[in-house]
């Protein structure tokens, strides 16, 4: 999809100025984002990778993909073999839904260290990204957590202007929501509409673009009983054999 796509349909997120600032600098990077279902990772990330190409040759893969999980597992150069092969400029991988397969760690690791290679990492299960991601990876990522979006971020979607830590204040200072006082920069039928969706529905991405209250609150539901894959540590190899025997089957369908 195109950059001017993204743009029409992105709701403002803070995260994408912050992997700006991580990326767009010599060294070599890597960086684990985590958050749960349907919090716009997928989407925010798309939107940096559409900048980030003006930098990089960019390459993405995902642990959803049967192929890829078997090629990582059976050779753990397969990342800096393919991208050294097709590259041209600084190289950075971006996979998703990355606790689908342990073996892509030790593939990300020598990319890292023998190629330099800059990569981001996400999905959907936090617990799993916390410990056996972090842990596999050490040194060579940082971790970051991905939130819903913000009622700040709504208010600058919406060109409303918020300074920093605006509604934070506001609700520390108050011992119940009837309490807040909202200043006069903020003091606006628009602006009160919009907070007081905020408080009922929250800030899931699908929740927000709903019609109707019927089809937010749905949202929320679905969203909520997604849940998450359990965590893999011992049995990682067997299960990884497992999944991959079902999706066979499964394409047989």
């Amino acid at each position: 999809m195109s950059y001017e796509f993204y743009i029409m349909n992105f709701i403002y997120r803070e995260l994408v100025e912050t992997l700006e600032k991580y990326f767009l600098k010599p060294k070599p990077t890597g960086l684990i984002l985590s958050g749960v279902v349907g919090c716009g990772k997928t989407t925010a990330v798309n939107y940096f990778l559409e900048k980030a190409r003006r930098h990089f040759d960019v390459f993405c893969y995902t642990g959803a993909d049967l192929q890829f999980r078997q090629n990582v597992s059976f050779d753990s150069r397969f990342i800096l073999n393919e991208v050294k092969a097709k590259a041209k400029k600084q190289i950075f991988v971006f996979i998703d839904e990355v606790q689908k397969s342990e073996e892509v760690f030790d593939a990300l690791k020598i990319a890292f260290d023998e190629g330099r290679i800059s990569f981001l990492v996400t999905g959907s299960n936090p617990a799993y990204l916390s410990t056996v991601a972090k842990k596999r990876l050490q040194r060579r990522a940082d971790q970051i957590l991905m939130l819903p979006i913000s009622l700040r971020e709504l208010c600058i979607h919406n060109k409303f202007a918020v300074e920093p830590m605006a509604f934070e204040i506001l609700l520390r200072k108050s011992q119940n929501l009837n309490e807040i006082v909202m200043p006069k920069n903020l003091d606006s039928p628009e602006i009160k509409q919009l907070i007081s969706s905020y408080f009922k529905f929250g800030g899931l991405p699908l929740a927000l673009l709903g019609e109707d209250e019927e089809d937010k609150l749905r949202e929320i539901r679905l969203t909520t009983e997604r849940g998450f894959d359990l965590m893999m540590r011992d049995n990682a190899s067997l299960a990884e054999a497992v999944r991959i025997e079902l999706a066979k089957l499964q394409s047989q369908e």
